[in-house]
């Protein structure tokens, strides 16, 4: 499968899938904290993992991403409360598709471009 088919696939499933943790945690534990918050985190690092297995992403970038986005999940539970986490979870999960996302953009575009040579600068004259 080309790469490029692939992450066209991993988004609708990505995004489909932060639904489907929300839904499976509500019915499983009925918001009971901390394992509704602690299952939707898990549903966050399989998300994570399955994209970072998928797209070749260094495991520090994911480790890292889920750190943000799992803070900031919690940061939004923090402010507004209880009431609305599945939307809260989707916010957190859009970010960390987009952080994993733009790292394979981003690797993409250095592979491209030329490397910079430091061999034919011009070099200062001593006076």
């Amino acid at each position: 499968m080309k790469p490029k088919l692939l992450w066209l696939l991993l988004i609708p499933y990505a995004l489909f899938s932060g639904m489907g943790y929300g839904f499976l945690a509500h019915y499983l534990v009925r918001d009971k904290e901390p394992w509704f918050t602690l299952l939707l985190l898990s549903g966050l690092a399989t998300t994570i993992t399955l994209i970072t297995w998928l797209g070749g992403i260094p495991i520090a970038f994911a480790a890292w991403t889920f750190v943000g986005s799992g803070v900031f999940y919690l940061l939004l539970r923090l402010l507004f409360g209880k009431g609305s986490a599945m939307e809260m979870l989707a916010t957190a999960h859009i970010m960390a598709i987009l952080a994993l996302l733009s790292w394979g953009a981003f690797h993409q575009l250095r592979q491209k471009a030329p490397p910079v040579s430091t061999a034919h600068e011009p070099t200062s004259q001593r006076a």
